[in-house]
């Protein structure tokens, strides 16, 4: 009897014993959307190789961290798409690569990331381009370099428990121009961006007037050492330049994708659009000889 009495005492306690282990619950952390992450480009791209639609490999380049909590280490991948690409050419046409950050890989989910990057290489116009061939000169060649960094901001909230709670990084993310640095322009509308279309100022053509068109009506008119200032709903925007230099229609298109809060610069050569930045904006007025 006192055999077939201590069995089930024994197996009670062994089924009972770790019922009292104290359970270790695993914090959730909220990311919120709109935090800045550093991203780096993997690939190499180039206005003379990519084209529109292409894709690109993006990894997270530091920790994603809240409240000194590291949620996400660096390394995961994610995915970015070219938006528009286009050789240099002649007329000091410069090249075109305008990039997008798509989503990230994070604990086994795609989370959708922001950020567009519109670049053009040095433009290289000259006076007269037309009459004198020396100098037809091309224009600078866009590139993006393999390990390039690059800020964009979280679509979404992330749902990720905290990986450690030691003190975390401080993180080096920062935008490229201030926005606030702009202080001819000014802030772009609220939950809009703006862009900067400006046109230096040239001897060439400087007689006529150009529109920048989009959807087949035009927006904007832009005279020699000039500029406007365009607001544009977040998404795609497909541009073009006119005028009675060539007839009055576009011969080729620049695409953006603006993003709400940015401020976006492009400069309007004789027969083309190109992402240029703030510095070549300030010193649109000086004549290029």
């Amino acid at each position: 009897m006192r055999l077939a009495i201590s069995i089930p005492l024994v197996c009670t306690l062994f089924l009972l014993a770790p019922i009292g282990r104290a359970q270790t619950a695993v914090q959730e952390i909220v990311v919120p959307a709109h935090t800045e992450v550093l991203v780096e480009i993997r690939d190499h791209l180039s206005s003379e190789t990519s084209h529109r639609g292409d894709s690109f490999n993006i990894t997270l380049a530091e920790p994603l961290t809240i409240s000194g909590q590291v949620v996400v280490q660096p390394g995961a991948i994610g995915v970015g798409e070219v938006i528009d690409a286009r050789p240099h050419g002649d007329a000091g046409r410069p090249g075109v690569l305008v990039l997008a950050l798509r989503s990230l890989r994070i604990n086994g989910a795609q989370v959708a990331i922001r950020r567009s990057l519109a670049l053009g290489g040095m433009s290289n116009v000259r006076s007269f381009p037309f009459i004198f061939p020396d100098n037809r000169q091309s224009g600078g060649v866009s590139d993006v370099a393999p390990g390039t960094t690059v800020s964009a901001v979280l679509a979404e909230d992330v749902h990720a428990p905290a990986i450690a709670a030691s003190e975390a990084p401080t993180s080096r993310v920062a935008h490229l121009e201030a926005m606030n640095a702009y202080a001819e322009i000014g802030p772009p509308t609220e939950g809009a961006a703006q862009i900067v279309f400006f046109r230096p100022a040239r001897n060439t053509a400087a007689v006529y007037a150009y529109t920048v068109r989009e959807n087949n009506a035009d927006i904007a008119t832009l005279r020699n050492g000039a500029y406007v200032v365009v607001v544009a709903m977040p998404g795609l925007h497909e541009y073009g330049v006119g005028g009675s230099f060539f007839g009055g229609r576009p011969r080729e298109t620049l695409r953006l994708e603006a993003e709400p809060g940015e401020t976006y610069f492009v400069e309007h050569g004789i027969s083309f659009l190109a992402p240029s930045n703030y510095r070549a904006f300030e010193t649109r007025g000086h004549p290029l000889f």
